[in-house]
This record gives structure tokens, sequence and C-alpha cells, in this order.
């Protein structure tokens, strides 16, 4: 959980293809009040909870935009829907994409021989 103002970049800032648009290039944003959490004694339900609680502290008249970062496990989906309905809070889930990318080699190699250049 992190506090940062949205800053408007290109993709050029973000993925530079040349040295002159690296050089030319906008930062993103900075954070600040970040505060992390994890937990391998507890499930997913305590740990989303507990994230809940913190952001309500910080954040008691949900005046905030509230995003939510996953690994796309839909138990974390379901978790965080029924924390924000309970609480009757508006978030906005963004999936990983490293982890989007991991779940389409598995689909992948559903299709195909794994390594199999066609997949």
């Amino acid at each position: 959980m992190h506090d940062a103002t949205p800053l408007v970049r290109t993709i050029a800032d973000i993925l530079p293809a040349t040295d002159a648009e690296r050089a030319a290039a906008v930062d993103g944003p900075r954070t600040t009040g970040k505060w992390l959490t994890a937990r391998v004694a507890q499930d997913a339900a305590s740990v989303i909870s507990t994230v809940f609680e913190e952001a309500t502290r910080r954040d008691p008249d949900k005046a905030r935009t509230w995003v939510a970062l996953v690994d796309g496990a839909n138990h974390q989906i379901e978790r965080i829907n029924a924390e924000a309905a309970t609480r009757n809070i508006t978030v906005h889930i963004l999936i990983d994409i490293v982890h989007v990318m991991e779940y389409l080699w598995k689909a992948a190699w559903c299709f195909h021989a794994e390594g199999d250049p066609a997949a």
C-alpha cells in the first residue's frame, strides 16, 4: 500500500527504444507512505482483511481511489471483492502482467509440446 500522485507518461517514457528517448524519459511517480505485509502462517482471507483494515485507517472517508494489484489467483480476487462489498468500497483490481504471461504459457503448453516454437 502506498500513496502516489498520478503522472502522465508516454510509451517512450516507460520503454524507450533509442538513447534519445531514454535521455528524455520522464521518471515514474514517487511513492510515499509505503506499507507492506506478507504472511505465510495466515490464509489469504486474513491477510486481505488486514490490508483492508489498514487502508480504511488511512482513508476513513473513502475519498481516494483504491487499487489492488494481484497475481490473478481467483481466490485473491474473490476475497478482495468480498471485503470491498462488506465495507462498501470500490476497488479497482489490476492483474500483474508477469503472472498473466505465466498463465498464457501454461495454456500454450496444453496445445503444444513444451519447448515447441509453435507455442
